[in-house]
């Protein structure tokens, strides 16, 4: 039985990523924020006045998982990122990942001036097979004097490839952040705009193993088998 439960044991990690307006004028706040699920704030990185976005110009991020130290990092544009690494062995190759239906959001709160958040060109790298595909790989929140949210409505699932390792790329552009805009504080910052995403993934046992629990399950219910109809003759 200990074999069977060896075999079924899988690990799992979970991880939530954002990205947010943030602001770089008077008070300066972050942009980059990863931890473990449901607390995407738990890490924070600022990106600062040299990397801050471009009113309305897309820039690169990725979300990427390494196995070989079982870590998640969230980069924009190549220049500043956040990592969230719980510690641990990582999950092996082949494990299967998901993106809830969801979890993969983008955001605009209600602001005086017209403000939207992008995010484009959605893809999976890193040697990944697809299982089932991005629903859609644009999404956009804009907004004037009302809250807009969009996020796909199902789930995206993957399974890694021999390094276990696994790469979400896309572009994110802003419009309306408060730096751009007059009067000042008209404008998005903080969460007013922002992007979200969720992915969980756990270790799959391969074929062998699945087939060495089963017949262990098998000859353990065998033998409770004979011994029982070995009492009944009696």
């Amino acid at each position: 039985m200990a074999a069977a439960a060896s075999c079924l044991g899988a690990a799992d990690f979970s991880f939530s990523t954002i990205i947010r307006a943030g602001g770089i004028l008077f008070l300066p706040d972050w942009e980059l924020g990863i931890g473990p699920a449901g607390n995407p704030s738990a890490i924070q990185g600022n990106l600062g006045l040299f990397n801050y976005y471009p009113n309305g110009a897309a820039r690169p991020f990725q979300i990427q998982y390494t196995r070989a130290t079982n870590r998640a990092v969230l980069t924009y544009n190549g220049a500043t990122s956040v990592t969230y690494a719980p510690g641990g062995p990582g999950l092996a190759p082949g494990s299967v990942w998901t993106i809830p239906a969801g979890s993969l959001f983008v955001s605009a709160s209600s602001r005086p001036v017209a403000t939207s958040v992008t995010i484009s060109g959605l893809t999976l790298g890193g040697g990944v097979t697809v299982l089932q595909p991005f629903s859609a790989t644009t999404l956009t929140a804009s907004q004037l004097n009302s809250n807009m949210m969009a996020s796909l409505g199902s789930p995206v699932v993957f399974r890694t490839g021999p390094t276990g390792d696994w790469t979400l790329s896309g572009t994110i552009a802003f419009t309306g952040l408060r730096i751009y805009t007059f009067p000042l504080f008209n404008g998005a910052a903080g969460s007013e705009l922002s992007m979200g995403a969720g992915i969980s993934g756990s270790d799959v046992p391969e074929p062998a193993s699945w087939l060495l629990t089963l017949a262990g399950a098998a000859s353990v219910g065998g033998a409770k088998f004979l011994r029982r109809s070995r009492r009944v003759r009696a």
